[in-house]
């Protein structure tokens, strides 16, 4: 095995620029991973409150856009985090990252995305 070959893991959790649908970022300073990701984080929280226990933050919705959802993957699937309801949705439709943020980049009202609201752990 090549030393130099980069792992999957890190392909999969970047999104590169031009797969970066408008109104959202993967600018390091709005996505604030640490601040949102790490031990304490509110996304970190959030995604634990439905069973989510390795969430890795994917990109935020831009600041002139209101700044308030952000994209998050963990082993099982790509999901959303409703920043203002703390609410964690998971796309079923489609499910592949690619896949959803080409649906993402789609003009208004084209791109077709399914969701569930992710429960509540008691």
């Amino acid at each position: 095995m090549n030393q130099f070959q980069p792992s999957t893991h890190r392909n999969i959790m970047s999104i590169p620029a031009n797969l970066v649908p408008d109104d959202w970022t993967t600018d390091p300073e709005e996505m604030e991973k640490d601040f949102y990701w790490g031990d304490k984080g509110r996304g970190r929280l959030a995604a634990a409150a439905v069973g989510i226990t390795n969430p890795e933050g994917l990109m935020i919705k831009d600041r002139e856009e209101g700044g308030d959802a952000y994209l998050f993957q963990d082993a099982n699937g790509i999901y959303m985090w409703s920043m203002p309801t703390n609410e964690v949705y998971k796309y079923t439709k489609p499910t592949s990252r690619d896949d959803i943020l080409a649906e993402m980049r789609k003009p208004a009202g084209r791109g077709k995305v399914e969701m569930t609201l992710m429960p509540r752990r008691s």
